[in-house]
């Protein structure tokens, strides 16, 4: 679920190098977007299928025709800034939603793995500057972060109630701030750095010296596949942070990235001039390497590089097919890895 998006199109993409059969459900994008180029290049109409997960029929429906083996729910509303101006189609997206796609999947036999994406906000944060384990307390305060803390809680009952019985495993995977060429979403720290360098605007920061542990989206993309790899059959309900080496402020990763770019200004708001967010926010990936031996593949200053390499490229090539293949090119290079 959730194809249409930044990090459902390059999963698509990812799994296709893999070689897997694939089929997408998600909204069609609403501005431009990284699989408005695949699809011109790359997807086929049957793999593929527009409509909202709040449409319960339509999503069992597709489901059970399909009958995959293995589920990936990316679908959500995953801007904390939208989630302040439109809470009620937020938690109907990330917690309805949520049950939408679970309740499908337990009337579709060929389930047998389910990766619920949610993220690394989930957790109950008073600024204590402290690494987040994966035992600790759900409570995520604003509406998009409470929304997602939610989710969780349903896949719990869910693999109690039904999926446990039925052998079903089920992994929720809490990544940090992922970014990545292919964003373009409003109020996310790399797209709006390249959009205002294109435009030679200062780039604006809402909370320059908060932290965030910002990770690549193919660092990302491939520790889902490989927790995938390593928990199908296991007939469990586990939990995974997913995150890098390190957390760096938003002021890093834009100066970070106007460095690699050749150059640019940053403008600082005052943190009163945005609404409440974490202050400081950063994952233990201890459980994760010691029992999976999953370590992150790029530092956030690669990932930085990645990122800006991508935007740059797009921004000056005219042909779509030809960034698709660069595309290619940094997956090739991340699964080499």
């Amino acid at each position: 679920t959730g194809m249409s998006g930044f990090k459902g199109s390059w999963l698509y993409l990812t799994l296709k190098q893999l070689g897997a059969k694939v089929l997408g459900y998600s909204l069609h994008p609403e501005h431009q977007s990284f699989m408005t180029l695949i699809q011109k290049n790359e997807i086929s109409p049957s793999e593929y299928f527009y409509s909202d997960i709040g449409n319960y029929e339509t999503l069992q429906a597709r489901m059970q025709k399909f009958k995959p083996d293995i589920v990936v729910h990316l679908a959500a509303q995953a801007i904390v800034l939208k989630s302040y101006q439109n809470p009620m189609d937020t938690y109907k997206t990330n917690v309805q939603g949520t049950v939408n796609v679970l309740e499908a999947c337990r009337h579709t036999p060929s389930v047998k793995l389910i990766l619920n994406i949610t993220t690394d906000k989930v957790y109950l944060n008073e600024n204590q500057n402290k690494a987040f384990e994966e035992s600790d307390k759900l409570c995520g305060l604003d509406p998009y972060s409470n929304s997602k803390s939610c989710s969780e809680l349903v896949s719990y009952s869910y693999y109690q109630s039904f999926f446990k019985e039925a052998g079903v495993s089920l992994i929720t995977l809490r990544a940090g701030n992922v970014i990545g060429g292919g964003d373009f979403a409003e109020n996310r720290i790399v797209p709006d750095c390249a959009r205002a360098l294109m435009k030679d605007e200062p780039i604006v920061l809402r909370h320059p010296n908060y932290t965030r542990p910002f990770q690549h989206v193919l660092d990302v993309i491939l520790s889902y596949l490989f927790v995938g790899y390593k928990m199908y059959g296991s007939n469990t309900f586990d939990s995974f942070n997913i995150g890098p080496q390190k957390a760096l402020s938003v002021e890093q990763i834009a100066v970070y990235f106007c460095k690699i770019w050749g150059g640019g200004l940053i403008n600082k708001l005052n943190k009163n001039d945005a609404p409440a967010e974490a202050q400081t926010l950063t994952l233990s990936t201890q459980k994760i390497s010691q029992e999976l031996n999953w370590n992150s593949l790029y530092t956030p200053e690669d990932a930085i590089k990645l990122s800006a390499q991508w935007y740059k490229y797009f921004y000056e090539s005219s042909d779509s097919q030809s960034i698709i293949e660069y595309s290619k090119s940094q997956i090739r290079e991340a699964i080499e890895k």
